[in-house]
Order: C-alpha cells, then sequence, then structure tokens
C-alpha cells in the first residue's frame, strides 16, 4: 500500500489534470461566440503588411504562450501540429494572419486537408490579434526552431 503522501499527491495530480482538461475545454467551446474571442470583431479593412517576418517590438513569446501554446509546441505535435519551420516556410505571413484572426477564412489547400484529417480539428480563431502580433508570435516560433 502507498503512503498516504503519495496517494496525497496522486489525488492532486488527478485533480490538476482534470481542471486542466476543463479549462481548456471551456476555452474551445466559448470561443464559438458569434463574435469571436473576447467579443472582438475586425471590421476594418486589413492593413497591408510586409512579406518580411519582423516582431516591431512585440513580445511573440508572450502572445504565443497566451494563445497558442495550449495547442501547439514549436517543436513536436500536441492537440495541433509541431510548428517548426518547415510548417512556417509553406506560407507567407499574410496567410497566417488571415488564417489565425479571420473566422471566415478557411483553407481548402491539400496541406490544410491533411493537418485537419491528422488532428480531427480546426485551429481557433483570435480576432483580437493583430497581424504585427501574428508576425511577432512567428518570429518567436522560428527562433524556437532553428
Amino acid at each position: 500500500m502507498l503512503p498516504k503522501a503519495i496517494n496525497l499527491l496522486l489525488a492532486c495530480c488527478g485533480i490538476l489534470i482534470a481542471l486542466v482538461c476543463g479549462l481548456l475545454l471551456y476555452i474551445a467551446f466559448d470561443n464559438e461566440e458569434e463574435n469571436g474571442a473576447c467579443g472582438n470583431v475586425y471590421e476594418e479593412p486589413r492593413p497591408a503588411i510586409n512579406y518580411v517576418y519582423t516582431d516591431n517590438g512585440i513580445d511573440g513569446e508572450a502572445l504565443f504562450k497566451a494563445n497558442c501554446a495550449p495547442c501547439h509546441h514549436p517543436l513536436k505535435d500536441l492537440a495541433g501540429p509541431a510548428l517548426d519551420h518547415q510548417l512556417l516556410s509553406k506560407r507567407t505571413p499574410e496567410w497566417f494572419c488571415d488564417f489565425l484572426t479571420d473566422k471566415d477564412f478557411y483553407p481548402t489547400d491539400d496541406t490544410a486537408k491533411l493537418l485537419r484529417q491528422r488532428f480531427n480539428n480546426e485551429c481557433m480563431k483570435f480576432p483580437q490579434l493583430t497581424c504585427d502580433e501574428v508576425n511577432a508570435i512567428i518570429v518567436y516560433i522560428r527562433g524556437c526552431t532553428r
């Protein structure tokens, strides 16, 4: 029989895992509001962005951890694919901005189809992010994967 301290530790770990899973489910289903995450809707025309990845002094690491890390890791698959250099190099910054912020943008190319089949889900949308913030996230991920 395990000592009481180990039993208590195992019970606490189980509770923590249940709480994290519940939070992830809440976030996934809460994002289906009509106005998107946090009630923000991007209605203005998108500003032109450079096809050069730049962080513009924005903390891409913090944005990645707050928005992407629950489902993605730069080097390994989680609920979504690893965001390694190979995957990132297939798209332009403008594509990533549209994919992550526009709830009506739905890629239909072969890569997107394969990823949907493999992970059996869609990436969440983040309409509150700007294109500059999306670029900062990409700069952070690229720094992790080199």
